[in-house]
């Protein structure tokens, strides 16, 4: 099972980031029919970890515009574990079984208190065949 690494951000008082404020690793690159597990590191504008206990974190993927619809809807699991400011989405071998290799969007948006901040904004998510690794199709 590969774990992927991406980090998010929350803006503490200025609203939404833009796409250029956050450049940092925002791409998932998944094998179809494979498990895999992506980790997230919310940190807040002065670089700090953000608790996310009891929030509601989704993972969504879309074919390739940003208001397409959601293809598949992961949710997060906080893990402290890992320290403070860390989720985790597992993938699951049936969540990509079926979708043609490409490139798909994905974001991670965050609800706490009816409040939903988008995360992580809309996102390359590279999917590659079996084929593309090596083995047999």
């Amino acid at each position: 099972m590969a774990i992927t690494s991406i980090d998010g951000f929350l803006a503490r008082g200025r609203g939404a980031l833009t796409a250029r404020e956050v450049v940092s690793k925002r791409t998932i690159k998944l094998t179809r029919g494979d498990s895999a597990t992506v980790r997230m590191l919310l940190r807040d504008d002065a670089g700090m970890p953000v608790d996310m206990t009891g929030d509601t974190l989704t993972l969504s993927v879309r074919l390739s515009e940003k208001y397409a619809p959601v293809k598949i809807a992961i949710a997060g699991t906080v893990t402290p574990a890992l320290g403070v400011g860390y989720a985790e989405f597992a993938f699951v071998p049936a969540n990509t079984v079926n979708w043609e290799p490409g490139r798909y969007l994905f974001d991670v948006v965050r609800i706490v208190s009816g409040v939903r901040d988008t995360i992580v904004p809309a996102s390359a998510l590279t999917l590659t065949s079996t084929a593309d690794k090596g083995n047999a199709p």
